[in-house]
């Protein structure tokens, strides 16, 4: 029997929903269309263990986006781009932020006593000049600690010079450790501050381009690096745990790195609305995914932290996600916040 008839018989739901942003069926012409506007590419050995997963997820969406309609919930999932997945490999394969725990060379802490009464709110992409980059995709390598990195290496460079430019995630995962943080490893981010202040200054994605692969060995060159990225002293933590200082430094720092638990299947196919899920772990080992806090507003009576995210503009909302803010640090947005300093 042919593959694509195979796949008809296991279909189980033909019903349509509005995930992501786009409308699918759940049956297989739903699946081929999500395959399309993803980008997916499966093998016919794999075709069928795939759509099972896709509709498994399917359901899962369907089931919570109704909770949501009834008030149970304050955000929405759709079919993201990693609705292929099942939890346990969306987990091996998307979260390799891993936290030691220790904070080298910080040359010191950011407390909110020490600054100006932060505004209610804050959204560093609308401002100009620009200092937010657009948003990237990691594709899946483990290299997300290395775009948070980046990207607060980024913004805060364009803050000073006022010109903002693409840096390169590929020098951190290649050069971090020796390119011991591999994609299957992962590392921390201000593993990638320090490597780059050691180098002389954070390359150009341009020059010095995204692979989603490790292993080939540090390849910088001095000479295409970013201005003000070659005079950074250092950086700087948040208070652990202190959200009161987090929002100080967001008020400030266009761009903070932050590690959080995004081990959800909620998270896993965010789409839209203030992510709140009823358990959501907030210990410095318990974080899993690097990602940058760019700014902090309320939405319908809830406050949340602007996140950025590296895996495309197909998953949450254009690649952004609302996260609970002044929820006793619910998903550990304050555990590990940094950003380099001048």
């Amino acid at each position: 029997m042919p593959m694509m008839s195979m796949l008809r018989n296991f279909v189980i739901l033909s019903v349509a929903t509005v995930c992501a942003g786009q409308q699918y069926t759940s049956d297989i012409s739903g699946f081929q269309e999500w395959m399309n506007v993803t980008q997916q590419h499966y093998t016919t050995d794999e075709m069928l263990e795939r759509l099972n997963i896709w509709q498994s997820n399917y359901r899962y969406v369907e089931q919570h986006n109704a909770e949501a309609d009834k008030g149970m919930h304050s955000f929405r999932l759709g079919m993201t781009s990693l609705a292929g997945m099942t939890n346990k490999e969306y987990r091996s394969k998307m979260l390799k932020y891993r936290s030691t725990g220790t904070e080298r060379a910080a040359v010191g802490t950011f407390v909110a006593a020490d600054h100006a009464t932060p505004p209610n709110s804050a959204d560093w992409r609308t401002y100009s000049p620009k200092v937010v980059s657009p948003i990237k995709n990691q594709g899946q390598c483990g290299s997300c600690w290395a775009f948070s990195a980046v990207e607060a290496m980024e913004a805060v460079s364009a803050l000073k010079t006022g010109k903002l430019a693409q840096g390169s995630p590929q020098q951190c995962v290649d050069c971090v450790n020796n390119g011991a943080d591999t994609c299957d490893i992962g590392g921390e981010m201000h593993d990638c501050y320090l490597s780059v202040m050691k180098q002389g200054g954070l390359d150009t994605e341009s020059t010095y381009p995204y692979e989603g692969t490790s292993g080939d060995g540090c390849r910088f060159k001095k000479g295409s690096v970013i201005p003000g990225t070659a005079n950074f002293s250092g950086y700087k933590n948040v208070t652990s745990g202190n959200e009161t200082d987090l929002m100080a430094a967001a008020a400030v720092i266009p761009t903070v790195s932050i590690g959080i638990d995004a081990s959800s299947p909620g998270f896993q196919l965010y789409r839209s609305g203030v992510y709140n899920p009823l358990f959501c772990k907030n210990k410095s080992d318990q974080l899993d995914h690097g990602v940058a806090i760019v700014g902090y507003g309320t939405e319908s009576g809830k406050n949340y932290w602007t996140v950025r995210n590296s895996w495309g503009t197909i998953w949450g909302m254009k690649g952004y996600v609302n996260m609970i803010k002044d929820d006793d640090n619910k998903c550990g947005v304050a555990t590990d916040a940094t950003f380099p300093v001048y």
